[in-house]
């Protein structure tokens, strides 16, 4: 089964792991990761599985996928999603307050095994109005990705 590498994939700023990529998503092989995915989709369907378990997903679901977990996608039809990928115990975020949000110590305090333990990763949906600002904010943070001017890595956090 296939690892998918942070120095491969965060290979234009290792210093910096957090990537924004827009993917027309075909059928993938069951593989991991050795950092953090949240998958956006943005249109189209298909089938995603983990080790626990197969559903539909369709565009405004939102999916995590914790390091070292395992994923696939078994069957998709047109499906358009973003991939924002971290390592986020490498990202230089002032926490302030952030740990009060709702869903914070879900993506970043709680360990892999954890969601083993429970046999689940997150899975959230977005609709409407909140569904097209996550899509506008998206599109700002991968033209970041490409431009990499100067300041880039703020506006990403920010």
């Amino acid at each position: 089964m296939q690892t998918k590498q942070v120095e491969i994939v965060f290979r234009h700023d290792r210093d910096f792991p957090l990537r924004v990529c827009y993917e027309n998503q075909n059928v993938t092989p069951m593989h991991s990761h050795q950092f953090t995915e949240i998958v956006i989709i943005i249109s189209g369907r298909g089938i995603h599985e983990t080790k626990f378990s197969k559903y539909e997903i369709i565009g405004g679901d939102v999916l995590v996928v914790p390091e070292n977990g395992y994923h696939r996608y078994v069957e998709t039809d047109s499906l358009v999603l973003v991939n924002l990928v971290f390592k986020h115990e490498n990202l230089p975020i002032p926490l302030i307050d952030l740990y009060k949000l709702p869903g914070f110590n879900a993506l970043f305090s709680i360990s892999s095994e954890h969601f083993d333990k429970n046999r689940f990763y997150p899975k959230f949906r977005i609709e409407g109005n909140d569904f097209a600002r996550i899509k506008r904010i998206l599109d700002e943070m991968k033209d970041e990705t490409i431009n990499v001017i100067p300041g880039y890595r703020c506006c990403l956090i920010l």
